[in-house]
């Protein structure tokens, strides 16, 4: 038998993108809501943030530093496929984490 695990942080609760945009808050709510419906009890557990190392195999490290220095300076990112917050980076350095421990046997 497999097991559910819901890897979740209420810090991912602060990335908030434009309506429309699939990556928003309500999105955790249904998950949690759905296995709430199917009378499942997942294991829950807080993903640790992402590395630096994490990032840069799937990103280059110019990038991961431009996100990383925007975020800091909570300037505009023009990029219309990464919405972008006040106060996301320690949110968003726990979705590679959640991947890499959903991955992680």
């Amino acid at each position: 038998m497999s097991k559910s695990a819901f890897i979740f942080s209420e810090l991912c609760y602060r990335h908030t993108c434009p309506r429309g945009h699939p990556e928003r808050p309500e999105r955790l709510t249904a998950i949690r809501d759905g296995f709430e419906h199917a009378n499942l009890t997942p294991l829950r557990t807080e993903p640790i943030p992402a590395t630096h190392a994490d990032l840069v195999p799937a990103h280059t490290e110019d990038h991961v530093n431009l996100i990383e220095q925007t975020c800091a300076s909570e300037a505009p990112h023009d990029d219309p496929d990464t919405s972008m917050v006040q106060g996301p980076w320690e949110a968003a350095l726990r979705v590679p984490a959640a991947a890499i421990a959903a991955a992680t046997p």
